[in-house]
């Protein structure tokens, strides 16, 4: 054989897998569904710029909201409005897959400096691909976190390898852009205190991590805010908005959605996880504190839970690895790597099932760089969704204005729409607005618990925006003080009577 063709073979074998790996990320992150959350932002950069002065407190709802309004993603909302407005819907996903990719090949990186080869850094994406459809969904401000949740985690496992104490000065600045882009930077602080404590408890310096996380910390009060931020992204971690599924412990999503896909591969995965577990030594103590921390997240909140297989990206390849080199190995060995063996083809091919679904629910809705809205019911993570567009139409035909209390999820889209001619009854935005008293009399409504009709009689709404078909829209449909003035397959619309 030339050593020209010995060339060629050798950067096959390497670029294959990772060619694979491009493909896995590419399916996790095509998704072109608009999250109803994009339309908050663009409500709100609009407003930035074209209202005088910040907008400290809420123009949207009729209902009582928290003074001052803290918008989490507010530089995020400040730029996505000019691009939307500039470029189209289009430019806010290029950006999505830009972030997505560029969080892939920082994993990537991550797992090659841990010695990990080619293959086994590439296997590590293709097993997590499933979750960058839920760390990356068009265009939520969580493509931010879940990015430089990587890049921080790449800069730190550089940084403890060759002890290059300058790279770490980078991450105050990380943190600064981080809390203001979406307020989750304490996600980066919690990996810098746990390389701290790693280092500490494996004999290393550890001082250089203990300044960073100061650095980090003291960067994230530099925001519109300052203290009022913090004290909003805590109550966000305290009792979870029922309403809002992202927000509820693991294991009441599995009983709510009945196993819903996105928990069995995180399963799948925790056990592969855990076969491995006796491999990570005295060297190895920060990646497994990291490990432990980013799995307790996500069973705490669902809205955390891809932080665990990201990381499992980065710091289990050398693992498995290392045990695929071995030579003849004792029994259990051999049985443990049957079962990780097992566990990882489930993982792989659950994944391929669920996301070859998402892409041709994808490519039916238009190109991949598309926000597209649907009429009609679709598929979205747990739940059918769809967007009341031809309601949304008719009112801005028919009636100059109004109090509108809409579907939970539809309140950004009519916000983005009729703003400033209606306002809505809720929305989206959770504990960041509305006071706890508002969500739970909301809940009892929604749910028909006993006092359900105290929110309807509370506060002055015009018209109520149900999804049509449910027992709240059946319900209300039949009231004798709600007239029926409109209704498709995806919304009923009532008029207070007179």
């Amino acid at each position: 054989m030339s050593q020209a063709a010995g060339k060629t073979r050798a950067l096959v074998r390497r670029a294959l897998p990772l060619a694979v790996a491009g493909v896995a990320v590419f399916f996790g992150l095509l998704d072109n569904f608009a999250r109803p959350d994009v339309f908050g932002y663009l409500s709100f950069g609009r407003r930035l710029w074209t209202e005088p002065g910040f907008p400290w407190t809420d123009a949207y709802a009729y209902v009582p909201t928290k003074e001052p309004w803290i918008f989490n993603n507010w530089l995020y909302a400040a730029f996505a409005w000019p691009m939307w407005k500039a470029l189209g819907p289009w430019s806010l996903q290029a950006l999505r897959y830009a972030l997505g990719f560029s969080a892939a090949g920082l994993l990537y990186r991550t797992a090659r400096l841990r010695h990990a080869p080619a293959w086994a850094a590439s296997a590590g994406l293709v097993l997590c691909s499933f979750f960058f459809w839920y760390a990356f969904p068009p265009v939520k401000g969580q493509v931010f976190t879940f990015f430089f949740f990587a890049l921080v985690v790449y800069l730190l496992e550089k940084t403890a390898a060759d002890e290059n104490w300058r790279r770490l000065m980078w991450l105050p600045a990380i943190s600064l852009l981080w809390t203001n882009l979406h307020a989750a930077s304490i996600a980066g602080m919690g990996v810098a205190g746990l390389y701290a404590a790693g280092a500490l408890v494996s004999g290393r310096r550890c001082l250089p991590f203990v300044q960073a996380l100061l650095g980090m910390a003291a960067a994230g009060l530099i925001n519109p805010y300052g203290l009022a931020l913090w004290e909003n992204l805590f109550a966000h971690a305290g009792p979870p908005d029922r309403e809002l599924w992202s927000f509820a412990p693991l294991w009441v999503i599995w009983k709510s959605f009945d196993r819903a896909p996105l928990i069995e591969v995180f399963f799948l995965l925790l056990v592969f996880f855990l076969l491995y577990l006796p491999g990570f030594g005295r060297r190895d103590r920060t990646a497994l504190l990291v490990l432990g921390a980013t799995c307790l997240g996500g069973f705490f909140q669902v809205r955390h839970l891809p932080f665990f297989p990201l990381a499992l990206a980065a710091y289990l390849p050398a693992h498995f690895a290392a045990e695929a080199r071995r030579g003849r190995r004792p029994p259990v060995l051999a049985v443990r790597r049957g079962a990780a063996v097992l566990l990882a083809s489930a993982a792989v091919v659950s994944s391929a099932w669920l996301l070859a679904g998402r892409a041709a629910d994808a490519f039916a809705m238009g190109s991949p760089l598309a926000l597209a809205t649907p009429k009609r019911a679709q598929q979205n993570g747990v739940a059918q969704f769809c967007y009341p567009v031809d309601a949304v139409d008719y009112l801005e035909r028919r009636l100059a204005g109004g109090n509108v209390l809409p579907e939970r999820v539809w309140g950004p889209y009519i916000t983005y729409r009729l703003y400033p001619r209606f306002k809505v009854g809720i929305d989206t935005r959770g504990p960041s607005a509305f006071p706890p008293e508002v969500a739970a009399s909301y809940h009892r409504f929604v749910m028909g618990y006993v006092g359900w009709q105290d929110f309807l009689y509370a506060h002055p709404h015009d018209i109520l925006a149900l999804a049509t078909g449910t027992r709240l829209q059946r319900e209300m449909s039949s009231h004798p003080r709600w007239l029926e003035i409109y209704q498709d397959p995806c919304c009923t619309l009532l008029k207070k009577r007179p």
